[in-house]
């Protein structure tokens, strides 16, 4: 028989539904008790696998987010200036340009190397170029007495003796300052902050250091010694300022670091019947003092690190990224020089005596020539042009001696130059070594020479003599 007719079912009906018991799903991320082998129970937590692979992804994402942090953080240390404005001026500098360069001013003032560009300050712009000739940017500052110091990433040109300022990067202008009184020195720190030596009311001077963002950090006054060098420690955090006085006719400095602080000197130090010419600090464990007859490294800490004196008096200083130069001669004999090679620690590297008749070496020219140039000047001139642009450059007694060699060694260390050129004074007066140094740079560095001169090429060759008769033929 059917089965439908055995439970008396319609066969036109459907079947019943049958319940069936709903079975909950084993939750697998709760605590499991295990006792194997009749051992004391355990609790483990199965997790499940898409928990899982969110988890790993937050580690992941948590792991990288802290070494961006660290990476960042060890970036502000490096690079002071911050990463950001580091990066924009590694990316002005990308292009190329061509030499010769063309500057529409009268006089240059003064030309900064950084590395990969360089400042060129004239009587009537800053300037800032690539090593391959760009013309990054061009800003006319218009001042009577325009004096330019640089950082890492930026340059404050200010008009000594005026109250106007203005701070650069390579993008461009960054700020543009006005003070009220007059302004006597300036300085920028490795990490942008800035600060003005000023005149002020009832006092000697005023001293006010920025921040980066152009905000006053702190003001100290001098109420009876004149200020008239200021440093910045390259985390802007401190600055050391040399201050000069009269007594009975001799001049008395005196070094001091400030923090900001207290307007209290946490450090001092006196030079007696000596005057400090300059303040150079461009790294975080001190600072060059270059006095009369002195060069001292001294730390930011307050600690005379090192001193060296010399029984000379200081007649020229030069300072790049990584050196600094003093160059020492008699009062009675200028003739007689010491030049002193330290490094950026304040560690004496060499001595150096100068026997030949030049006035200065100057590095990176760019309008003696093509390219970029190193200025080598003689002493004396026979012709007293009434046109001459270097009349202090007449007189034989008035410049240093230096040895050929030791000439052609301070060459060899001058990086991304293109040539040399002769000026004067009269460079064929001294042409056995002009002809020495032409042959080595011709030679050993590759460089193209110019000179110039007074006289007529047929001049030179007819009267000159063998070594005038040379030269030429080097140049």
């Amino acid at each position: 028989m059917p089965d439908y007719k055995r439970k008396h079912r319609s066969r036109f009906k459907s079947a019943p539904k049958v319940n069936k018991k709903r079975v909950k799903k084993k939750d697998y991320s709760s605590d499991i008790e295990m006792s194997p082998n009749g051992k004391k129970q355990q609790k483990m937590r199965v997790v499940k696998g898409k928990k899982l692979e969110q988890k790993r992804r937050f580690k992941g994402f948590f792991y990288v987010a802290c070494i961006l942090l660290v990476i960042f953080f060890a970036a502000q240390l490096i690079m002071p200036a911050g990463l950001f404005e580091t990066v924009s001026n590694s990316v002005a500098v990308m292009g190329s340009g061509k030499y010769p360069l063309e500057l529409d001013s009268g006089d240059t003032l003064n030309v900064i190397s950084k590395g990969t560009y360089y400042y060129v300050l004239t009587d009537t712009k800053i300037n800032a170029f690539s090593n391959s000739g760009k013309l990054i940017y061009s800003y006319a500052h218009g001042y009577e007495n325009p004096v330019l110091k640089t950082s890492k990433t930026r340059a404050l040109v200010f008009d000594q003796g005026g109250t106007e300022a203005v701070i650069f990067n390579l993008s461009g202008l960054k700020s543009d300052l006005n003070h009220e009184k007059e302004i006597i020195n300036a300085a920028i720190g490795e990490d942008g902050s800035y600060a003005f030596v000023t005149s002020a009311d009832n006092y000697a001077a005023a001293v006010s250091v920025y921040k980066k963002n152009n905000k006053l950090a702190f003001e100290w006054f001098s109420s009876e010694d004149m200020v008239n060098n200021i440093a910045i420690s390259p985390n802007g955090k401190k600055i050391a300022v040399s201050t000069m006085s009269s007594a009975v006719g001799n001049y008395n400095s005196k070094i001091s670091i400030l923090n900001f602080k207290s307007a209290d000197a946490e450090y001092t130090k006196e030079f007696q019947n000596n005057i400090i010419y300059e303040l150079y600090a461009k790294t975080s464990r001190g600072f060059l003092v270059i006095s009369e007859n002195s060069c001292n490294f001294i730390s930011w800490r307050g600690k005379m690190i090192r001193e060296y004196k010399n029984e000379y008096t200081a007649d020229m200083f030069r300072s790049s990224p990584s050196n600094s130069v003093m160059v020492f001669n008699r009062e009675s004999d200028k003739t007689d020089n010491r030049i002193e090679i330290y490094s950026k620690n304040g560690k004496l590297k060499e001595k150096l005596e100068f026997k030949a008749i030049i006035t200065d070496i100057q590095r990176f020219s760019v309008h003696d020539g093509p390219g970029i140039r190193t200025l080598i000047f003689f002493k004396g001139c026979p012709l007293r042009c009434k046109w001459c642009q270097n009349p202090e450059t007449w007189d034989y007694e008035a410049g240093f001696l230096v040895e050929i060699d030791e000439v052609l060694e301070r060459l060899s260390q001058f990086k991304g130059q293109t040539g040399l050129t002769f000026c004067g004074g009269e460079p064929f007066v001294q042409a056995k070594a002009c002809t020495k140094i032409a042959e080595y740079v011709r030679r050993e560095l590759g460089w193209d020479v110019w000179s110039f001169s007074g006289f007529t090429y047929d001049v030179i060759k007819e009267y000159g003599g063998k070594h005038k008769k040379t030269c030429p033929q080097e140049i």
